[in-house]
């Protein structure tokens, strides 16, 4: 069962938007519903659908050209270094075919969801040495790399990040960071998907005689997907970019598309932002949760009718056993395991694919809330154990009792609940106060993943 949450009318407002810009009743009340209200913005939404910034607008973007095209001078072997979801994949494809069209010496690589997770990790970064790679460009990651950016510097290879997500440390020392979240990036445009700036260091590289209109034509498709599958707001620069993928998917040339939607059963149709939405980007996804991904890469650069339609029918069959997967989980947990308030909270507000899964399944878990006080006063000794505690640093501390794992803890104390974490234990750990640290000063059961899903008899295909 999915929950919605409907936006609301304040018709005070809205009468004053279509007093103040002359504008239809209708047209007021949907602008206000969506909560664009100023001059720019009523502009930007109604009347610009082409207007996209200069490129250079954004931090270090300078610095990625200045590398990149030395690479480029130099022959250099360069890695677009990508994720497993939609965005990732086809920012992937995105600035691969990009850099194919230029004659660059480059390759592509999509860690495995299942072995190597989210992100580089310094396995990967070794069999990319191994190649003989000198320039690592990610896209739709990186901007949490700084220990496997250092490393893939101690081994001579230049990292060039390119990002959209939230800094939460010390920025990488790569040769750019380009991202449109850091503090000292002044662009106008903050909401760009990975896919988005991808797109716009693909204009910095065409330099000064960048022709928009036609890099729109070439990329549009990709650049729609991973847009909306990043379920990022369809505002100023997203509008444009979705506004013309839209059009260049249902027309189509590339094979790889054609075959996605006639095995998606959109032959024949304008295809929607709701069509992509719902049918191509989770077969995308499917394949990526399952340790796939390259195989979704391939089919959007492939250029053989045949081999687009091998792999689009192998991407139906993935995503069929991926909602075979959920549909088996769904039965083992409902009614099992318990969704605390703020553990709902933290996950409920991010744009992931975990996150929407919670979304729509949020039924099948035990809502708990925090105002239970056996869980306020397990809370509380916890939280001054923690901080009575001299091997934390302050920060860490801080840091504990500010997120959610603290009321995790808390509940699984008041109630002799299984804590369910990916973390391990680490007696010294100081940076961080990790959840099996204080399971075991509290002799709370704690699991992994694996183990959980064993517990509960899902069979993972």
């Amino acid at each position: 069962m999915k929950l919605w949450s409907v936006a609301k009318l304040d018709k005070t407002k809205a009468g004053e938007i279509q007093s103040r810009y002359e504008l239809p009743a209708i047209v007021a009340m949907l602008l206000q519903i969506r909560n664009i209200t100023t001059k720019d913005e009523i502009e930007g939404f109604l009347y610009n659908d082409s207007f996209i910034a200069d490129p250079f607008e954004i931090k270090d973007m300078d610095k990625a050209v200045e590398r990149i095209n030395k690479a480029l001078d130099c022959g250099e072997p360069i890695c677009v270094y990508g994720d497993y979801d939609a965005d990732g994949v086809t920012s992937t494809a995105l600035l691969y075919s990009y850099l194919e069209t230029i004659d660059a010496n480059a390759m592509y690589y999509i860690p495995s969801r299942e072995t190597e997770g989210y992100g580089m990790n310094k396995n990967a970064v070794d069999k990319l040495n191994e190649r003989g790679i000198k320039l690592i460009i990610t896209v739709d990651n990186g901007i949490a790399a700084a220990q496997e950016v250092a490393y893939a510097s101690s081994l001579g290879i230049d990292t060039v990040v390119t990002d959209h997500h939230m800094p939460s440390g010390e920025l990488p020392k790569a040769c750019a960071v380009v991202d449109l979240h850091r503090e000292d990036c002044k662009s106008r445009f903050k909401n760009l998907s990975g896919v988005g700036v991808a797109f716009k260091l693909i204009m910095a590289l065409e330099g000064e005689y960048c022709d928009t209109t036609t890099l729109l034509d070439n990329y549009s498709d990709l650049l729609s997907i991973g847009t909306i599958g990043d379920v990022v707001e369809l505002k100023d620069e997203n509008r444009v970019f979705v506004k013309h993928g839209l059009e260049s998917i249902t027309n189509t040339d590339r094979p790889g598309l054609q075959a996605l939607i006639k095995n998606s059963g959109l032959t024949g149709k304008n295809v929607s932002s709701t069509n992509v939405s719902f049918t191509i980007v989770p077969r995308i996804n499917a394949v990526g949760r399952l340790g796939l991904s390259e195989k979704s890469v391939s089919l959007l650069l492939t250029e053989d009718y045949d081999e687009a339609a091998e792999i689009s029918s192998q991407l139906c069959v993935d995503n069929s056993e991926r909602q075979e997967i959920e549909r088996d989980i769904l039965e083992k947990i409902d009614g099992k395991v318990v969704l605390i308030d703020k553990v709902k909270e933290e996950i409920f507000s991010g744009n992931d694919q975990l996150s929407d899964w919670l979304r729509e399944n949020q039924a099948c878990f035990i809502q708990k809330n925090m105002s239970d006080i056996e869980v306020i006063n397990a809370y509380s000794r916890i939280i001054q154990n923690v901080a009575d505690n001299p091997r934390y640093s302050e920060a860490a501390k801080e840091e504990f009792a500010r997120v959610a794992d603290s009321w995790i803890c808390a509940h699984a104390l008041a109630h002799k609940y299984v804590v369910v974490t990916e973390e391990t234990y680490d007696p010294n750990s100081k940076k961080r106060v990790k959840i099996p640290n204080i399971c075991k000063g509290y002799e709370i059961e704690y699991i992994d993943m694996l183990r959980f899903f064993r517990e509960i008899e899902v069979k993972i295909l």
